[in-house]
């Protein structure tokens, strides 16, 4: 399981760090791309790892090979046998459900089971429906600094604050995430709620994970950019990553 999760989450990134580097690099401008969100995918495997005494490391598996880890408490007299028979069963009760349902049934399917361990069950559905920590806000960042060229930001004191604010990529996270469930979404100067963003635009569009829409895309520029060239060049490269991301991510 470890191999497989190793190799998909690598595989993953790769590819996202690609795009962004790919699409910065024709359109000149600063790309963007958002990890695909395990909340629109399915389960695949969940393994409990034993730690230190009394804590257990979480980790979760979807279809698309996004892994997320968390450590929680456990019983002191919960061992490594007993940590593995409730990730085989967890494993194979929910497995191709979706994240934002496997909680819910975890909660009201395994009191029973686990009647004694009702503090540990709660800590393991809480762990399930938080958004994953690793992946919450992360994406793949590429071409930071083609904003110098824009004569908006001539001024360095402002080119400074421009790179700063592109830079912290919860923002951005929150930029595309903001966009909206659209093929294609353009959002120009104040659209974008950020001062420091009045001189740009955002273009983006939605890739998706066979017919799943599971993360956006997108480019920051000048409020002057091509827009017909770059949208014809985002709804290519949302549609290649869709295809890519199918063929790597399907079940072997």
């Amino acid at each position: 399981m470890s191999a497989y999760c190793q190799n998909k989450v690598k595989g993953l990134d790769a590819v996202m760090r690609e795009t962004a580097s790919v699409l910065s690099n024709i359109t000149h401008y600063t790309a963007l791309v958002m990890m695909p969100e395990s909340s629109a995918n399915r389960l695949r495997h969940l393994q409990l790892v034993p730690l230190a005494e009394g804590y257990a490391l979480v980790v979760v598996v979807t279809d698309a090979g996004v892994a997320r880890d968390s450590v929680i408490r456990i019983p002191a007299d919960m061992g490594a046998d007993e940590l593995d028979r409730i990730s085989r069963m967890i494993s194979q009760r929910y497995y191709n459900c979706r994240m934002t349902e496997v909680g819910e049934r975890m909660s009201k399917e395994l009191g029973a089971e686990l009647l004694d361990r009702g503090t540990f069950l709660t800590d393991l559905v809480d762990t399930m429906e938080t958004a994953p920590g690793a992946n919450a806000h992360r994406i793949a960042l590429s071409g930071t600094n083609n904003m110098l060229d824009y004569p908006a930001y001539s001024d360095i004191d402002r080119a400074r604050q421009l790179l700063a604010a592109v830079e912290k990529k919860d923002s951005m996270y929150r930029l595309l995430k903001n966009a909206g469930p659209f093929e294609i979404s353009v959002k120009i100067g104040s659209e974008l709620g950020q001062d420091i963003f009045s001189d740009c635009s955002l273009v983006t569009a939605t890739y998706r994970i066979g017919t799943m829409p599971v993360g956006t895309m997108g480019v920051i520029g000048p409020t002057r950019m091509p827009y017909g060239k770059v949208v014809s060049v985002l709804d290519y490269m949302s549609k290649s990553l869709g295809s890519i991301l199918t063929n790597l991510l399907e079940e072997d």
